[in-house]
C-alpha cells in the first residue's frame, strides 16, 4: 500500500495524465482481484489492458503523443500471452493426472480455449503487419519500413512455438522460452538483427524501395 500511495504521489509531481493513468491502472488491479479474474476472457482482456497502460503511463511520463500501434500490438498479444497461459494450466493438470483440476475462470473447454487462442493470434499477427503497412510507419522510416513487414513469418513462427509448448504442458512463460527453446531464441535473434539491418544498414531503404516499386508517398506501385 506504501509503494502504491509514493507511485501515485511520484506521477502526481510528473504530470497529472501519468497519475490518472496509474490511478487507473490500481483501480482496474483491485477490481480484477475482487471479481474480474473469476470471469472468463474478461479476466485476461483485463491483464492486456493493464500491459497498455503501463505502454500509455510511459508516454505520459515523457510527454509524448503514444501511438495506436503500439498500444493494439501490446494488447492483443497479452491477450494471446494470457490464453497461452490458460492453456498450459490446463495441459499442466493433465500431464500431471490433477483431473479434479478446474481454472478459476472455467477455461474447462479446450475447443473453445483454442478458439480464443485462434482469434487472439490472428488479431495480433494482423495488427503487427498493418503496422508494418501503414502510412505512419512509412512516415517514420520510409522504404525501410517494407522491411518489417518482411519478418512477418518470424512472428509467426514465435506465435506458433508458444502455442506448441503451452498445449505440450511445457512451459507458458517467454523467459523459459527463451532459455530453453531453440526455435523460440533463433526467431528472436533474427528479428532482432533484421530489424537493425533494417534501421541502420546503408542501402536498405533503396534496395527495398527498387524491389517493391514504392511511390515516394508510400502507398503503393
Amino acid at each position: 500500500v506504501g509503494l502504491v500511495l509514493a507511485g501515485l504521489i511520484v506521477g502526481l509531481a510528473v504530470n497529472v495524465n501519468l497519475f490518472l493513468t496509474l490511478a487507473t491502472y490500481g483501480v482496474m488491479q483491485v477490481v480484477y482481484n475482487l471479481a474480474l479474474k473469476k470471469i472468463m476472457f474478461v479476466d485476461v482482456a483485463t491483464i492486456s489492458l493493464g500491459f497498455a497502460l503501463r505502454a500509455a503511463a510511459g508516454a505520459a511520463a515523457i510527454e509524448v503523443q503514444i501511438s495506436p500501434w503500439l498500444l493494439l500490438c501490446v494488447f492483443f498479444l497479452c491477450l494471446y500471452l494470457g490464453f497461452i497461459k490458460r492453456l498450459c494450466d490446463i495441459a499442466s493438470a493433465e500431464v500431471a493426472g490433477e483431473s479434479d483440476w478446474k481454472p478459476v475462470a472455467g477455461y474447462g473447454n479446450r475447443l473453445e480455449l483454442n478458439w480464443l487462442l485462434c482469434i487472439s493470434a490472428t488479431l495480433a499477427v494482423v495488427t503487427y503487419l498493418m503496422y508494418a503497412l501503414s502510412e505512419h510507419t512509412y512516415k517514420l522510416f520510409g522504404p525501410r519500413s517494407i522491411g518489417f513487414s518482411l519478418m512477418t513469418p518470424l512472428v509467426l513462427v514465435a506465435v506458433h512455438r508458444f502455442y506448441y509448448r503451452a498445449s505440450s504442458g511445457i512451459s507458458d512463460s517467454p523467459l523459459a522460452a527463451l532459455r530453453h527453446d531453440r526455435v523460440v531464441l533463433v526467431t528472436i535473434v533474427l528479428f532482432a538483427a533484421g530489424t537493425l539491418a533494417i534501421l541502420y544498414v546503408p542501402g536498405v531503404g533503396q534496395f527495398l524501395e527498387d524491389v517493391f516499386f514504392l511511390r515516394s508517398d508510400g502507398i503503393g506501385p
